[in-house]
């Protein structure tokens, strides 16, 4: 028998192992799930990557008086503090950096090295098309 998501059904009858089994597949839907959630925040992180790298979409932040950029408090990320402080001479230091692989993938929680290779697929299929 198996679910709707065709995972098999344990049914317990008081015996160790087959509780040991129903653990075991609560920790692998676990696992799938948390995968699920990872897969969908890479694919969304590819897709802001690449929208802010054309402009297409834009850090959120704002403007001071002296025209320097400052990334809002859900903008910034810790990969922020080894960025130099706008200046008026580099106003936009810290909008430079938020459009960059490092800071897209902290925003979305995804490892840089596995987004790249997503982008990767992305550029890849843009080329086919």
């Amino acid at each position: 028998m198996r679910d709707e998501m065709g995972k098999p059904v344990i049914f317990l009858t008081g015996n160790s192992k087959e509780w040991k089994q129903l653990n075991m597949s609560k920790e692998i839907w676990k696992m799938d799930k948390e995968s699920m959630e990872y897969t969908e925040n890479l694919r969304q992180a590819a897709k802001e990557y690449n929208n802010r790298k054309k402009r297409y979409t834009h850090p959120s932040g704002n403007f001071d008086k002296a025209g320097r950029w400052e990334p809002d408090e859900d903008e910034r990320q810790d990969c922020c503090d080894d960025v130099r402080e706008p200046s008026r001479a580099y106003p936009y230091s810290l909008m430079t950096h938020c459009r960059t692989m490092e800071h897209v993938a902290h925003l979305f929680d995804v490892d840089k090295s596995d987004l790249q290779q997503q982008v990767r697929k992305h550029e890849q299929l843009e080329m086919e098309r």
